[in-house]
């Protein structure tokens, strides 16, 4: 209770006491006394009710205002918003010939990555660059340092039945996916940077996420609308922030799925 509160209840209270210790004093004005002293403890209890409610408001108010900043400052690693529908291959070109130890990539069948010969040749060797630059770290399930995220072919039907959008096209564009990584992975020199790198199928995207271990892309995917103007949100990888959750939960996305077997995909004769 700050100091001034508790100087001007000690004044009060010794006021009701005079007021009262007049009253018996004085018994002809025992009533004026005792209405003077029972009127000065009734203001001052009802100004400290008044200002402990006023200080507890105010306490309510900076505590809603520092959750405000602390949401507020999880976000401060967002550098940059898109557009999806803009022209972003320089800046996805850029993403992945920037990256060193990681790359984390999530779509619905990743055919956007190798739709041009230029892009094809920055993520052919963005991949062999970051399984060589951790050739000799320990890797297991969900520890590969290039992690690629498409839907399966169940999640490509019931993908189509919500947009009426061409099955056939999909999955043309995902079996082309398929022997290009093929490709990269068959040329790795040992079986280790192999195993460096983890495909991994799942039924449905809650939202697209992209790492190369220094920024991360996020974004939303619409349930039934087949535009692209939905937001993308660049963010800065750091501690204690929004990507880091996406990060944390991203894994938990892909922990329960076996990576899918890269050996299966070598196209057929």
């Amino acid at each position: 209770m700050p100091r001034r509160t508790i100087t001007i209840v000690i004044i009060a209270v010794l006021l009701a006491i005079v007021s009262f210790l007049l009253g018996f004093r004085f018994p002809g004005y025992n009533v004026i006394f005792q209405g003077i002293g029972i009127s000065v403890f009734s203001s001052v209890t009802f100004w400290l009710i008044s200002d402990i409610l006023h200080v507890s408001s105010e306490r309510e108010a900076l505590n809603a205002y520092i959750t405000r900043l602390e949401n507020l400052e999880k976000y401060k690693d967002i550098k940059d918003i898109r557009n999806n529908d803009d022209n972003l291959d320089s800046f996805w070109i850029h993403f992945a010939d920037d990256a060193e130890n990681k790359l984390e990539i999530s779509g619905k069948t990743l055919d956007k990555w190798i739709n041009t010969r230029k892009k094809q040749e920055i993520f052919k060797k963005a991949i062999i660059r970051i399984v060589r630059n951790n050739d000799k770290k320990v890797f297991g399930k969900n520890g590969e340092a290039v992690k690629l995220v498409l839907y399966s072919d169940k999640g490509l039907q019931a993908l189509i039945e919500r947009t009426n959008e061409s099955i056939e096209k999909y999955l043309a564009d995902k079996k082309s996916v398929m022997v290009f990584i093929y490709d990269v992975w068959r040329r790795l020199a040992n079986e280790n940077q192999r195993r460096n790198i983890g495909v991994y199928e799942v039924d449905a995207l809650p939202y697209m996420y992209c790492s190369n271990g220094k920024q991360c892309v996020t974004g939303s995917y619409f349930y039934k609308r087949k535009d692209k103007k939905n937001l993308l949100l660049i963010h800065n990888c750091s501690k204690n922030s929004i990507e880091e959750e996406f990060s944390e939960d991203f894994y938990d996305m892909i922990a329960l799925i076996e990576p899918t077997n890269i050996s299966n995909w070598k196209p057929k004769a």
